[in-house]
């Protein structure tokens, strides 16, 4: 009986073990909701003119199931600087098709390449455009501390007319 039980204590080690490292990345993914990422200085900020956005592409650590890769591309974002001096970002991603959103500074507008959805330069839908129906352009999170322009970087699920973190 206690050669059993010792046998049991003995294979409950290794078994315990390789369960931790099994769901360690479910874990870490649960953990780390919402990646605030720099912009740009708030001096460059300043220099935005009002109502044009400007693209910037993101750079930080991106983590998958075992991995942490620093200064990674991560995604790409508009910044707009509003008539008041407010920050406001867009995913540079149409909510549609998730396709790469250019803008285009002779219409004053957004435009999705993939299905000629037009975005006005607020981030809504242009009324009455011929592209599938979907919903705005996708605005996140922005923050100035310290000097500095952050965003709270988050990707959506596209094909959806509501906005649902991925």
């Amino acid at each position: 009986m206690l050669a059993l039980f010792l046998g049991c204590l003995t294979l409950l080690t290794p078994v315990a073990s390789a369960t931790l490292a099994l769901l360690d990345p479910l874990r870490r993914r649960s953990a780390g909701r919402g990646n605030k990422v720099k912009v740009t200085s708030a001096q460059g900020a300043a220099q935005l003119k009002p109502g044009i956005p400007e693209c910037f592409v993101l750079t930080g650590t991106r983590s998958d199931a075992w991995n942490t890769l620093p200064n990674e591309t991560i995604g790409t974002i508009f910044l707009v600087r509003n008539n008041d001096g407010a920050l406001t970002a867009f995913q540079a991603i149409c909510p549609h098709q998730g396709c790469d959103v250019s803008y285009l500074p002779a219409e004053c507008r957004f435009f999705c390449p993939c299905h000629k959805a037009n975005f006005q330069a607020d981030g809504s839908r242009v009324k009455g455009d011929s592209g599938p129906v979907c919903r705005d352009l996708d605005a996140l999170e922005v923050e100035v501390r310290d000097g500095e322009v952050w965003v709270d970087y988050k990707k959506f699920r596209t094909g959806l007319d509501r906005k649902e973190e991925a």
